[in-house]
């Protein structure tokens, strides 16, 4: 091989990794040395696909024929470290070649950082933890963190495993993003992260708040905004929707019901109808917890439901009594979640994503303290308009 008007001489060398021949070429010239940068060529020895082992560092530095030391400062982009721009080249097409991949975890270890979080959810079906956990992911994105997740079932039997399993992984903070199944005693392990002072912080729960950093939708606010929206268009026969009282349930559903009878005295209005609990999601249990106020001459012209999983049971129960809403019946959700926006119901936000970025932030901000006060941040509702009311 001649370049044109020139004369070449071609030094090559080969290497066996993982059943591949692998042949390096290089044009030197006779005069002045090295002319043109390394070619790596890959010749499978098998035809068979089969799945090999991980290539470790060592294998790419006998490929490009230097040292182990110098591919770990090439794969970690020291600049601070005199290495030929050649040799940078050399190291990073073999790497390339070989499909080599760093081990993060090892050097993590060696910094005493893994740059990681670890994040605790009770559904991955949920769109209200979605956009809280959408929240977190960016805010980490943005100062260089990853994100780890796993999912609990909503069974608080097995949170502590899980957390032990994140722990495990040398994740450097934790979430937990509470569930409608939350103990109301502090888990143990939540008490031994408070301990061990691992930052941690507890997202749309309080209940703990003396002993981590909770992060919580001001969710009684989000209760009067409805209640002012609906006072204001004349109605004063409303209605409160909520689930059977548990305490498993986290601290948000007690605060909305509790919001929703101290304030009917701020708008001049009474307590007609009780508590209005279902004891299970579906319209049957609808059906027996709302037939009764509906069956009164004084029945209600509005509801105000404590989540918006009722909504749609909500919708096929007035339909099913011929009431059309919201002529003849208002009504409001919370949280704004999928089924409102696609019904076009009036909802209470709780601004998930900006919950999740508020305990992104919160959690960051303790990472290297030693000694801190847990702190319980509330973040804003507000009232997202629809058809319904």
């Amino acid at each position: 091989m001649v370049a044109p008007g020139r004369r070449n001489i071609w030094s090559c060398r080969s290497t066996i990794i993982h059943d591949t021949l692998y042949l390096q070429a290089q044009p030197i010239d006779s005069v002045s040395g090295p002319c043109y940068n390394a070619y790596v060529l890959l010749i499978p020895m098998s035809t068979e696909l089969t799945r090999t082992k991980r290539v470790s560092s060592t294998e790419v530095a006998r490929l490009a024929g230097v040292s182990q030391t110098t591919v770990s400062h090439v794969m970690n982009g020291r600049m601070d470290v005199s290495i030929p721009a050649s040799t940078r080249e050399r190291v990073l097409e073999a790497a390339k070649s070989l499909r080599y991949r760093p081990n993060s975890l090892a050097r993590s270890l060696v910094r005493g950082r893994t740059q990681t979080i670890g994040l605790m959810l009770p559904c991955l079906g949920s769109d209200f933890h979605g956009q809280i956990v959408d929240g977190i992911r960016t805010a980490l994105l943005e100062e260089g963190y990853n994100l780890l997740i796993v999912d609990t079932g909503a069974e608080p039997e097995h949170e502590a495993g899980q957390a032990n399993f994140l722990l495990e992984h040398r994740v450097e903070g934790l979430f937990c993003i509470a569930g409608a199944r939350t103990a109301i005693e502090m888990p143990k392990w939540l008490k031994d992260l408070a301990m061990e002072n691992v930052p941690c912080v507890v997202i749309d729960d309080h209940r703990h708040g003396d002993q981590v950093d909770c992060v919580v939708s001001d969710d009684a606010h989000g209760i009067e905004l409805a209640m002012a929206h609906l006072v204001e268009h004349r109605h004063t026969r409303i209605a409160y929707m909520n689930r059977s009282p548990s305490p498993l349930s986290n601290t948000g559903y007690g605060e909305r019901r509790t919001a929703f009878y101290e304030k009917l005295g701020k708008f001049g209005l009474r307590n007609l109808y009780g508590d209005i609990t279902a004891r299970a999601d579906g319209i049957e249990h609808l059906t027996v917890a709302l037939d009764p106020q509906f069956q009164r001459a004084d029945r209600p012209t509005a509801i105000i439901a404590d989540n918006d999983y009722w909504l749609a049971d909500i919708y096929e129960y007035a339909a099913g009594r011929g009431l059309s809403i919201p002529a003849d019946l208002a009504v409001i959700g919370f949280g704004n979640q999928l089924v409102s926006q696609i019904l076009k119901l009036t909802s209470v936000s709780q601004e998930a994503r900006q919950m999740g970025r508020t305990a992104a932030k919160q959690l960051l901000s303790r990472i290297n303290q030693s000694v801190f006060e847990p702190v319980t941040i509330y973040t804003p509702t507000r009232l997202e308009l629809r058809q319904s009311a």
